[in-house]
């Protein structure tokens, strides 16, 4: 028995869950936003060529301007452009660039910030496991490569022996540097290239990162990465304790038979208090995750650990 809490930050991590041996890691990493099929035919030209949405898309003129745009499958597939206009009511994604191929019905686009698109992320995603015991591992290898041709939502699972407590799970997704993306300072990206971590300092286009100080410095603490590049989710496991919950559950039902109705007899005895107190921990823990207040779920399966571990009440 065990309770999931997450932050969801641009819908990366979906899910994280347990079944008392395994954490279960569901994650659609930032390159996934807007996705569906184009809903007419679209038109190639130099420097106008344009795709018609879905028709469930925004309905506000210029929602998408400046973001990027993948046909991933389809006609038109591996094309790429940045929105220059979008037309709320027809759904007409303007791009400035000459495509060569017009998308139509059989098209899938994804769209998403400037330098995010799925085909930027192949190479670095790392997930990180803090444990309760406060030890981190990495799951192995410590980079795990993210092709190209995956498919979202991307599942991992890790075995864990540190049974009941608070897990952190951290998930690191960072693009890969492109010579063909134009870069904008103000949307704070980073990017992956060569096996360091690069954080923008100013508009850059064409900039190698290992050789551009003046565009991109090398980041080596993975902690300063904005949200959108790591994203922590946590959960409660607290299988041994529910286990301890319901044997101290079995001995109160005992005791109660044997001791009727006289309430103060009842509520003295120690077997009956540990699994009431026991009750209280079982019932908050739930909670308390929503909340979300990882500290006390803590504080609250470590207390509940010394009832069940050393009979203290």
């Amino acid at each position: 028995m065990e309770i999931f809490g997450c932050t969801l930050n641009n819908g990366t991590i979906d899910e994280i869950t347990s079944d008392g041996v395994l954490l279960n890691i569901v994650d659609n990493s930032n390159y996934v936003s807007y996705s569906d099929l184009c809903s007419a035919s679209g038109g190639t030209g130099s420097g106008t060529s344009y795709l018609y949405l879905a028709t469930t898309e925004s309905a506000y003129n210029n929602f998408f301007l400046g973001a990027e745009v993948e046909i991933v499958s389809g006609s038109g597939i591996g094309q790429k452009g940045v929105c220059t206009a979008y037309n709320g009511t027809t759904k007409k994604f303007d791009i400035g660039e000459n495509w060569t191929v017009a998308a139509d019905t059989t098209s899938v686009y994804h769209i998403g910030e400037v330098g995010h698109l799925k085909s930027y992320f192949t190479d670095y995603r790392r997930i990180d496991i803090t444990m309760p015991d406060n030890t981190t591992t990495a799951l192995l290898p410590p980079t795990i490569a993210l092709p190209y041709n995956s498919t979202p939502p991307i599942t991992d699972t890790y075995t864990f022996t540190t049974g009941d407590g608070v897990y952190a799970v951290v998930l690191t997704s960072i693009p890969t540097w492109s010579a063909t993306v134009a870069y904008k300072h103000i949307t704070a990206p980073y990017v992956y290239y060569a096996g360091s971590i690069y954080k923008n300092l100013q508009d850059s286009l064409n900039n190698i990162p290992s050789s551009s100080a003046t565009y991109w410095e090398v980041v080596s603490d993975t902690t300063l990465l904005p949200t959108k590049y790591r994203y922590t989710g946590y959960i409660a496991v607290y299988c041994g304790i529910m286990s301890c919950y319901l044997s101290a559950m079995y001995v109160a039902e005992t005791k109660n038979e044997c001791l009727g109705c006289n309430s103060e007899q009842f509520m003295r005895d120690t077997y009956i208090q540990r699994a009431f107190k026991l009750k209280l921990v079982v019932d908050s823990i739930p909670i308390l995750a929503s909340v979300p207040d990882w500290d006390k779920v803590r504080d609250t399966i470590n207390y509940a650990k010394n009832i069940c571990c050393c009979g203290n009440n």
